[in-house]
């Protein structure tokens, strides 16, 4: 018989053995308790509501609770610096998007963080955007507004977001196709894409835009002319609206991607599982047609895929801001 502390020793080790198994598991269950998602917007923009499905669609498909925190403000950059300062665990997420990365790079001084250090999980969704210009204007087409843009680059006038975000991407991408300085016209800054429907039926600027869903009201109102979407594909509600692809400016596309992304670091694991939910999300009707009356195409871009797109994205901001 073996002494009573060899036997009590073998005990224990048999018992750990048993247990390791059953620690690892527990470990791995991700996600066991609720995430946070923070927006760095304010309530009712196309980030917000994207973001507020997902969570929805997990919630009912996964019993998995997703709280969506607004946190506004500051060019995006304090909200980013929580996911930058957060445990890498899966359980603080960023709502990102286009505006929100790599482009405050070089709109942004001496930036806080470095944007490319962040895990990117997965995009979700895109929203076009369309080119408009006032009801009564004399441009037509978009060749009309561009001809205009090309002759007279000094009395041209543009909705402008005052930094780095998709009127002025817009703009600086028809400047350059056009090889105009985009510093001789004039931008019109506004507040966001619906103050943009506003002025540009106001007759203020001679070429307006935004997200399809931040213009339809007054384009199907009258009070503004839609000239083009931004990009490759048409809009079904608009089925008579070119893109600028067709029209011969194939360089003048740029949509607004959504999706997630968390703190340098995250486990691999996490990131499948969100990819997971993703995946999913943009395979259910249901999300599709409520994405369509936000203005936004359901859109499913993996982690490395995004990764390489949001890098891509920077190399040509830095081209149209040189």
């Amino acid at each position: 018989m073996l002494p009573q502390g060899i036997r009590t020793m073998g005990l224990l080790a048999a018992l750990c053995i048993t247990a390791a198994p059953f620690s690892a598991q527990a470990q791995s269950a991700y996600p066991s308790r609720p995430i946070d998602v923070i927006v760095p917007y304010g309530p009712g923009g196309s980030t917000d509501v994207s973001t507020r499905l997902f969570a929805d669609f997990v919630k009912n498909k996964h019993q998995v609770i997703i709280n969506v925190i607004n946190k506004p403000g500051g060019a995006t950059v304090p909200a980013n610096l929580e996911i930058y300062k957060a445990k890498p665990d899966g359980y603080t997420l960023f709502a990102d998007n286009t505006s929100s990365n790599v482009t405050l790079e070089i709109v942004v001084k001496d930036l806080p963080f470095k944007v490319m250090d962040r895990t990117f999980i997965a995009a979700h969704s895109a929203s076009p955007y369309i080119i408009t210009t006032p009801a009564d204007s004399p441009y037509k087409t978009l060749k009309d507004l561009f001809d205009d843009l090309k002759k007279s680059p000094d009395q041209f006038t543009y909705v402008s977001a005052g930094a780095l975000a998709n009127h002025d991407v817009i703009f600086r991408q028809a400047a350059a196709a056009l090889d105009v300085d985009p510093l001789k016209a004039k931008p019109i800054v506004v507040s966001g894409a619906a103050q943009s429907a506003v002025v540009t039926a106001q007759g203020s600027v001679k070429m307006g835009g935004g997200t399809i869903a931040s213009q339809l009201t007054a384009i199907k109102s009258g009070t503004i002319r839609a000239l083009a979407i931004a990009g490759n594909e048409r809009w079904s509600d608009l089925p008579d609206v070119p893109t600028t692809s067709e029209l011969g400016f194939p360089s003048v596309v740029f949509d607004q991607w959504n999706g997630l992304s968390g703190p340098p670091k995250l486990p691999p694991e996490v990131v499948k599982t969100l990819e997971g939910y993703i995946q999913e999300m943009v395979k259910d009707p249901g999300v599709i047609a409520q994405l369509k009356t936000t203005g936004a195409w359901a859109r499913y871009v993996g982690s490395e895929e995004l990764r390489n797109q949001v890098q891509a994205t920077g190399v040509e901001m830095r081209k149209l801001w040189k």
